[in-house]
């Protein structure tokens, strides 16, 4: 994933650079460099970028497999929420951080 295919996923989310780096968990900087190619996206952002893709897909779909898609979404939305509304990025992970993190890596390949 380059610079552009990022900007065009956030874009295609509705999401501001702030709440892109919320969901992902990183500053809205890296989201600037990633944009602007100053910095280069490493494969687990762009796999996580897919996951958050089809989980919004699926948000609202009540198949077995899709429920937990559609709870990672809900979790990743809470969580630029509660970024959005703290404005420290240096605060400690929460709970609910560290369990987002977790599962979204327990389905990176």
């Amino acid at each position: 994933m380059d610079g552009q295919q990022f900007r065009d996923w956030r874009q295609g989310m509705g999401w501001t650079q702030a709440q892109a780096g919320g969901a992902l968990d990183v500053s809205k900087r890296a989201v600037i460099d990633w944009e602007s190619g100053e910095t280069a996206i490493n494969a687990n952002v762009a796999s996580m970028c897919m996951l958050l893709k089809v989980a919004r897909r699926t948000s609202s779909v009540e198949i077995d497999g899709d429920l937990e898609m559609a709870a990672l979404f809900k979790m990743a939305e809470e969580r630029i929420a509660l970024a959005d509304a703290m404005p420290s990025r240096g605060r400690p992970k929460s709970a609910a951080d560290r369990e987002i993190t977790k599962r979204m890596s327990e389905r990176l390949p």
